[in-house]
């Protein structure tokens, strides 16, 4: 996962002719902030304003140094292509993060990004609240009560938030979040991301070696045991 920041500023590029087409700009973002919806290049034009951007589907790679793209013929805009409701990322970045009680938590800092373009979370500045929020300095996306498009503000699920966490493989975090959907699972989704992230319990390789060591000896007993050869008595022989 990345941060969008990473990607703001680098070249972009076009595979078939190595083109540079200019900077990344800004990152355009879909009105529910959950995914990068595409690449802000510009605005153009005097009195009817356009958005000059390239679509996410048209992106190759997000590479260190430079954004890869098919060719030039992937920018549009957005009298091609309408962006209603689409969000640009500075736009959001410093918008204050409270409970639906109106308890000042942070401010947003950044989104994090998969590697599929969909927003995984939020990273966090200027946090008020100590806890695992505090520890994290993230938030998970379905923590997400409001996004704040409407009056600046993003509101969150503190009890969510605190369960989901921000952890760094992708898939263990949507299994919880999948529970964590069903209010009755709420608690279990809690254990599940627990026992799911916590490897205090994992046994250790010396443990492992010892646990086979046991079981071969177990095995050469038996087998010895059953090689025994008896001695027919006197009055047989």
């Amino acid at each position: 996962m990345r941060l969008g920041k990473d990607i703001i500023g680098k070249w972009i590029v076009t595979t078939n002719e190595g083109r540079q087409l200019g900077k990344v700009k800004d990152l355009l973002l879909d009105a529910d902030l959950s995914q990068l919806n595409g690449i802000y290049i510009t605005r153009e034009g005097m009195i009817r304003r356009k958005t000059v951007y390239i679509p996410r589907e048209s992106v190759v790679v997000y590479g260190v140094d430079a954004v890869l793209i098919e060719s030039s013929e992937s920018v549009t805009d957005s009298r091609t292509n309408p962006i209603d409701g689409w969000v640009r990322l500075t736009e959001i970045i410093g918008r204050p993060i409270d409970t639906p009680g109106g308890t000042k938590l942070a401010t947003l800092g950044d989104m994090i990004l998969n590697a599929e373009g969909k927003i995984t979370g939020f990273s966090l500045a200027k946090v008020s609240v100590t806890g695992p929020i505090a520890d994290n300095r993230a938030i998970a996306r379905p923590a997400i009560v409001d996004t704040g498009n409407e009056d600046g503000t993003m509101t969150i699920d503190l009890a969510k938030a605190e369960v989901l966490g921000m952890p760094s493989e992708t898939s263990t975090f949507m299994h919880a979040v999948d529970m964590v959907d069903d209010v009755d699972l709420f608690e279990e989704a809690e254990e599940v991301a627990d026992s799911k992230l916590d490897l205090s319990q994992d046994i250790s390789p010396e443990e492992e070696l010892a646990e086979i060591e046991a079981e071969v000896a177990e095995e050469a007993a038996v087998t010895e045991t059953d090689d025994v050869s008896l001695e027919p008595p006197e009055s047989l022989k």
